[in-house]
């Protein structure tokens, strides 16, 4: 079990320019910053490290118990399989000019975009334990008898530091054919 927080920064600075009654012009420029973190609820001390499981690599914020999966339906604990969140950058300019030329409407314009993406990948640093039916017939059983199908931990922190850009641009006519009639 643990703790889902959510933390998030937007900001928009947008220039609209009139050049003449039949052009104008919308520059964009956009921000955003969204942190999301989930954690375990706190503890003081390595909680898998007291209950026997040796050679964790794990830091306080991961001070949990590790993950007991029963495959009948039951899960203990929390400390395998929990997203641990990031911080997601985003970055934003973007220009359209729209003229208006007769029977023409003409938007064109353009669109980048950067990301960055700084991810804490799915932990299993207080160590992941499943219990399947193979030793008693049960599951449930073999997980009261300590008989454990497979154990695993990992070893050092997951961070992914994900980037991406993407430019994209656009053009549209919008041409009034007649006056119920509008071609795009």
């Amino acid at each position: 079990a643990g703790t889902n927080r959510r933390e998030s920064l937007r900001s928009v600075f947008q220039e609209t320019h009139v050049f003449s009654p039949r052009t104008l012009n919308v520059l964009k420029l956009g921000y955003n910053r969204a942190k999301v973190f989930n954690s375990w609820f706190p503890a003081d001390s390595s909680l898998a490290t007291e209950i026997g499981f040796k050679n964790l690599n794990q830091v306080p914020a991961e001070f949990g118990l590790p993950s007991f999966s029963v495959t009948q339906g039951y899960t203990l604990g929390g400390g395998g399989g929990i997203n641990q969140g990031g911080i997601d950058n985003l970055y934003q300019i973007s220009d359209t000019v729209t003229l208006n030329r007769g029977r023409h409407n003409i938007s064109l314009g353009g669109d980048f975009r950067a990301v960055q993406f700084q991810l804490r990948l799915v932990l299993n640093n207080n160590g992941a334990v499943t219990f399947v039916v193979r030793y008693c017939g049960s599951s449930v059983a073999d997980y009261l008898l300590g008989y454990a199908a497979s154990a695993t931990a990992q070893i050092g922190l997951g961070l992914a530091h994900w980037r991406s850009k993407s430019t994209n641009l656009f053009f549209a006519d919008d041409i009034k054919l007649n006056s119920r009639l509008t071609l795009n």
